[in-house]
């Protein structure tokens, strides 16, 4: 992720700022337009083993 100069990211988080990072992924600072509030996205980082197709699941917006 990166500060947030477009498109919201799902539809409705903003102005993307990075918190922290770690072994499990980033937190990050955005603006909720959906519940008008600040509220913080957190980015998972999926394990260096899982395959390309194991990836897609993992990353479809509507879950598996």
């Amino acid at each position: 992720m990166r500060e947030d100069l477009g498109e919201p990211l799902a539809g409705r988080y903003r102005h993307l700022t990075l918190i922290g990072r770690g072994g499990m992924g980033a937190v990050w600072r955005a603006w909720d337009s959906g519940l008008d509030r600040t509220v913080a996205v957190k980015e998972l980082r999926l394990p260096e083993h899982v395959g390309a197709d194991e990836r897609r699941v993992f990353l479809r917006p509507d879950g598996p």
